[in-house]
């Protein structure tokens, strides 16, 4: 009722029944995945960060809707903060409106939702529960309850696999992350791909410790949620669990591995097939789509970055050409960018704030994204679930950030997808550093930091006109700042391990 009242389009409360329909079915959901994950013994803190996941997502969709009309540029006026959500959204309230079957969504995609499935779903939701009017807020709830739902998967996985304290950490980041956030309040695929991604983290935990059938199962429902909205990613997740499998050495030729084989065969026709629909993609089998799509995306992205940007054509110029690419890669992996954000002085109040806090969660999580790898190769296991979660994330980062290259919307969104792993390698590499007494997770936060008031000085100079150094000599002092400072903090360790007598390098 709360949701129909606050709904700024159409009569207040003429919404109502859709919104208690929804509501209901999500209840039950939710119920069903508590009683499958948390059971009686849940922690408090669980129900928590479970409810403030739905609240901030919720409360997030309903003030953009009230805000964008007033305060968004042009094609965010009509209460979108995503382009794709707005395509798809008014495609599927002309489908939800038609005397069309429902089902062309699948059989004659647009160009809003090549794969059909979340086209199907919001129209469905237009047809039969919207009384008529158009009411994005009501395909947000949904969304907002699947993204939500992936608190509890990722909980469940990470307490799971790397313990409870640690889950506990994984729970919260997926519940605040701003970028899941902000997908989560809106028409996008990317919440049922979330919470698909981290049911089938949570099945494979399930199945990695003896409880192979339900484990399967809900490896299954995660797979199939994914696939009902984007085959890709179906194909992604499977390929994720299968090689942890393989990692791990437990799988084994069974008939429950020939399924998942089976799942990732159509996954993949599904994904070829929707993509050979597309005029600038091309190719003569699917692996050949796939390269397409990723080449022709990167060279896309590449020249864009280029042009919208003068710093980096000024990079550019300083380098060959073949190095290009890898810095439009390397730069991908730091957008939203914290310095840019923080001075930026050509956008309204309402889009700094949101760039502020998008790249405050991504800076925030970033030192120990970057010292989890190393950590998980140092801690004498380098066959358990730690460094393969940290070589599976980075790697899908850098795959999304070579496609959408320094584009501040499509590459976070391709990240975001994984903010599981995120969650599960941040719980792992605080409590690993804490029962370590490392010292280099707080270093990486120091450097990290340290390197952001640099380039936050130049940033600061273009914009305001305040003194600067040039971007050449600005990039050297952050270069020289990273080399002076991880490189005293290991003569450091060096020389305390030698004065213990230990003759080891310190852990890490």
């Amino acid at each position: 009722m709360t949701l129909a009242w606050l709904d700024p389009l159409g009569p207040p409360l003429g919404g109502s029944l859709g919104y208690l329909v929804l509501a209901a079915v999500c209840a039950v959901l939710a119920s069903l995945a508590w009683r499958e994950v948390a059971g009686r013994d849940a922690p408090r803190a669980l129900a928590v960060m479970l409810m403030v996941a739905v609240a901030l997502r919720l409360g997030t969709g309903i003030a953009l809707a009230r805000l964008l009309p007033i305060y968004g540029y042009t094609r965010q006026q009509a209460g979108y903060i995503f382009q794709d959500a707005r395509l798809r959204d008014n495609d599927a309230w002309a489908l939800g409106r038609s005397d069309q079957p429902l089902t062309r969504a699948f059989v004659r995609p647009q160009e809003s939702d090549q794969y059909g499935g979340l086209l199907f779903l919001s129209a469905a939701i237009y047809r039969y529960l919207s009384a008529g009017v158009h009411r994005p807020l009501l395909v947000v709830l949904p969304a907002a309850a699947f993204g939500s739902l992936a608190v509890l998967f990722t909980w469940g996985f990470a307490a799971a696999v790397v313990g409870k304290r640690a889950g506990a950490v994984a729970g919260w980041v997926v519940a605040l992350y701003p970028d899941a956030t902000l997908l989560g309040a809106s028409q996008m695929r990317e919440p049922f791909i979330i919470a698909g991604l981290a049911l089938a983290l949570y099945g494979y935990a399930r199945a990695r410790l003896g409880g192979s059938r339900s484990g399967l199962l809900a490896l299954l429902l995660g797979v199939l949620t994914a696939l009902f909205v984007s085959p890709t990613y179906a194909l992604a997740i499977l390929i994720l669990v299968g090689l942890a499998w393989l990692w791990e050495g437990g799988l084994r030729p069974t008939w429950a591995a020939a399924g998942l084989a089976g799942l990732a065969a159509l996954a993949l026709g599904l994904t070829a097939l929707a993509w050979s629909g597309l005029q600038d993609v091309g190719g003569s089998n699917p692996l050949a789509l796939l390269v397409d799509w990723l080449m022709r995306g990167a060279q896309f992205q590449l020249s864009l970055l280029e042009q919208g940007s003068g710093w980096v054509q000024r990079l550019f110029e300083l380098t060959p050409e073949w190095m290009h690419l890898p810095l439009a890669t390397l730069y991908g992996l730091t957008r939203p960018l914290l310095p840019a954000a923080l001075a930026d002085r050509t956008g309204a109040a309402l889009w700094q704030i949101v760039e502020i806090w998008r790249s405050l969660g991504w800076f925030a999580l970033l030192p120990i994204l970057a010292y989890a790898p190393a950590a998980a190769l140092r801690s004498g296991n380098r066959r358990g679930l730690a460094p393969y979660l940290a070589l599976a994330f980075w790697v899908a980062a850098a795959i999304a950030s070579f496609r959408a290259g320094g584009d501040d919307w499509d590459n976070p969104r391709y990240r975001a997808v994984f903010v599981p792993l995120m969650g599960t390698l941040a719980g792992w590499a605080w409590f690993h550093a804490r029962q370590a007494g490392s010292h280099w997770l707080r270093r990486a936060y120091i450097g990290v930091v340290g390197v952001t008031l640099i380039f936050l000085h130049w940033y600061a100079g273009r914009n305001y006109g305040t003194p600067r150094l040039s971007l050449e000599a600005t990039l050297a002092a952050m270069l020289g700042f990273s080399a002076l400072y991880f490189g005293g903090m290991a003569l450091l360790d060096r020389r305390r391990a030698i004065h213990r007598l230990t003759g080891g390098v310190p852990e890490v």
